[in-house]
């Protein structure tokens, strides 16, 4: 199956679906080589693939477990600057799918991990001062963990 995604006019749009494994007051992010931000674990939603399917494939392909997806949290839209991904010059539109994946019992181990992908917990207080992106999404993290609803947010890729 082809991910969702397409490119057009130098805009690239993408539907991701992204987990929050959440441990305490902390989360796990993504660091990928040859970039110089991390990120929340996921992927692309494949075509004809529900986003929460999609949230349990990549968590099998990136850390190589098998974890209950709790809900969704929040349904973000990013639009901004893609030139640290795909070249200058090139606007990235998402649409994100962000679900609660408990992981309190989780112990990393990096012989399961994805090629080239390292996984790490970071504080949720942390995520403002680190290189992560979309920095706008930390606020919306705090605020949905908190809480029980489903969030939407607009955000500016930075």
């Amino acid at each position: 199956m082809r991910d969702v995604e397409f490119r057009d006019d130098g805009t690239r749009f993408k539907l991701r679906a992204e987990l929050v494994v959440a441990q305490g007051g902390r989360v796990l992010v993504t660091e990928v080589e040859g970039h110089d931000f991390r990120f929340l674990p996921g992927g692309k939603v494949r075509l004809g693939e529900a986003s929460r399917d999609a949230a349990a494939r990549e968590l099998r392909e990136e850390l190589g477990i098998e974890l209950p997806i709790q809900r969704l949290l929040y349904v973000s839209e990013t639009q901004g600057d893609d030139s640290h991904i795909s070249g200058p010059g090139t606007q990235n539109h998402q649409v994100a799918f962000g679900y609660l994946v408990d992981g309190s019992e989780l112990t990393l181990d990096p012989s399961t991990w994805e090629a080239g992908h390292r996984f790490r917990w970071m504080a949720l207080d942390d995520l403002a001062d680190a290189a992560f992106r979309p920095r706008a999404l930390v606020p919306l993290l705090r605020d949905a963990l908190a809480g029980d609803g489903i969030h939407h947010v607009a955000l500016t890729a930075t």
